[in-house]
């Protein structure tokens, strides 16, 4: 079921979907479907497969660079970093092609 959030906007969760799959959103109001729909996609969650250097000293600062996979859905998204269990994020130095640089 759909959320009323304001009177312009509703919450709804995703069910789950098939890999890099596309499926219509509408809403209905009373049991009666709403005309419109719009289209959602469903991607794939970045994965990272390479860290570089995979070590660092306890002083910190150093870069480090991570290499994904399925990063491209995201590429207009704003990237933070994290290390360990911290709540500290800090913006990437870089991200392009399919890597992120951190420090």
């Amino acid at each position: 079921p759909a959320s009323y959030l304001s009177p312009n906007s509703a919450s709804c969760t995703m069910p789950t979907g098939e890999f890099t799959s596309v499926a219509n959103v509408s809403i209905s109001v009373d049991g009666e479907r709403g005309m419109n729909s719009i289209e959602f996609k469903y991607v794939t969650e970045p994965k990272v497969y390479r860290i570089s250097p995979n070590f660092g000293w306890t002083t910190g600062g150093a870069q480090v660079l991570l290499s994904l996979e399925d990063l491209e859905p995201f590429h207009s998204h704003e990237f933070s970093c994290s290390f360990g269990d911290s709540n500290n994020f800090t913006k990437p130095i870089s991200v392009r092609d399919n890597n992120v640089a951190c420090h």
